[in-house]
């Protein structure tokens, strides 16, 4: 099933974009995800081993190379609560 993108979301990645235009780098060098409750939960337990009830946001920073070897700049990735906001 694909969602619609709710208001929220268009607004964050729109912001994310034009900051990072402002300082230089591409939109691409961060990715931005929105995610059920349930599924940033899990997302901490897999990533710290943290039995957590909720989460607003998840950040994690880029190794380099990995996982995309072809970006020149790439700083990582954020995962965000779609429920909490």
């Amino acid at each position: 099933m694909i969602e619609r993108k709710s208001a929220v979301e268009r607004h964050v990645r729109c912001a994310a974009a034009r900051a990072f235009r402002a300082a230089g780098y591409t939109p691409e060098a961060l990715e931005v995800f929105f995610l059920t409750e349930r599924e940033m939960c899990e997302l901490k337990f897999y990533t710290t081993g943290k039995k957590v009830r909720t989460v607003d946001v998840l950040a994690f920073e880029a190794s380099p190379g990995f996982p995309h070897p072809e970006r020149k700049m790439y700083l990582g990735e954020v995962y965000v609560n779609r429920e909490r906001y």
